[in-house]
């Protein structure tokens, strides 16, 4: 754990035009944390842009209803510090990170085990639910109000990732800070309704049929399901409509792992972890090239589907 609040205040203090981005493929605490930490910036004169190499998954759009977060950055804009938000090294930046250059002031705030330049600021804490819990943690040590608006963003990113404070991840000091984000204007109802509450038709149909194709192996302790292309078309789904799919594998009894994979338009697999029972998701993802959370984690691989489910059982199996 390396704690430098002070050191980071500092660095964004200095800053003058601040370059904010996050991991591909951007989930509710990112969405959330890239906002709520451009709305402080803001407030301190700063010139801000968030750039991330995905566009935000559409159960988190009503955080962002004006656009803020781009998929480039626009002409003109030169940043001299680059904020990386739950982002365990720039390689998971995607394309952004070419956008990071040295004459930067590099700022890492995560929550992971993140792998910052060793003169870089950098707030880390692996005890912390969230980014946006660190977030938080900065905006109370500058003593800045928080808004409605901010509290909607900043709760959605604490609720996002302890998944309903459901995970291991949930800590008294993230309900106490979920708490006080609801006296500030958060709003929970409205919230969990966005996330969980408004799927397509379509989502719904790539769902059941999803559950149709699921394998229980290893004695009915991993839940696996594979889609490609072909299976989205037949519901008439989206590339981003199999949000939720892998959460449902890992309820049902005795599983320990959830795992869908699933054929991205470029044709790479993109994999969805899903664990408990003391398996970690982010260690076998991180030995498959990707990363993540204890119980939450994910990575892409470029190798043929049935390779890639072997190599991942193979995986799994370390910890069954």
């Amino acid at each position: 754990m390396t704690i430098n609040l002070k050191e980071v205040i500092q660095a964004l203090e200095d800053s003058r035009r601040v370059l904010i981005c996050s991991h591909i493929e951007p989930d509710g605490d990112s969405v959330g944390s890239q906002l709520a930490l451009a709305e402080l910036l803001d407030s301190r004169g700063k010139e801000t842009r968030i750039v991330n190499q995905d566009p935000v998954p559409s159960r988190y759009r009503f955080l962002d209803p004006h656009g803020r977060i781009l998929g480039r950055l626009t002409s003109g804009f030169q940043p001299d510090t680059a904020v990386i938000l739950d982002c365990s090294s720039q390689e998971r930046l995607g394309d952004i990170g070419e956008l990071i250059t040295a004459d930067m002031v590099t700022v890492t705030i995560d929550h992971h085990r993140a792998k910052p330049g060793p003169d870089d600021p950098a707030y880390i804490d692996l005890q912390a639910s969230s980014t946006g819990e660190l977030i938080n943690d900065i905006i109370r040590e500058l003593n800045v109000s928080i808004g409605p608006r901010q509290a909607d963003r900043l709760y959605t990113a604490i609720f996002s990732d302890t998944g309903g404070f459901r995970f291991p991840n949930t800590t008294g000091k993230s309900l106490a800070i979920a708490a006080e984000l609801i006296r500030c204007g958060a709003r929970p109802h409205h919230i969990a309704s966005k996330i969980y509450e408004e799927r397509s038709l379509s989502s719904l149909k790539l769902l059941g049929h999803a559950l149709e194709k699921l394998s229980a192996l290893e004695n009915g302790r991993v839940n696996m399901v594979s889609l490609d292309s072909e299976d989205l078309n037949h519901c008439g789904a989206g590339p981003g409509e199999a949000e939720g799919i892998v959460d449902a594998l890992i309820t049902v009894k005795d599983a320990l792992v959830g795992a869908l994979m699933r054929e991205m338009p470029s044709g790479a697999i993109k994999v969805n972890l899903r664990t408990r029972g003391g398996i970690k998701a982010n260690r076998i993802a991180e030995a498959l090239g990707g990363g993540g959370h204890p119980n939450a984690a994910g990575y892409r691989t470029g190798a043929p589907l049935d390779q890639a489910q072997a190599a991942l059982l193979d995986e799994i199996r370390k910890w069954l």
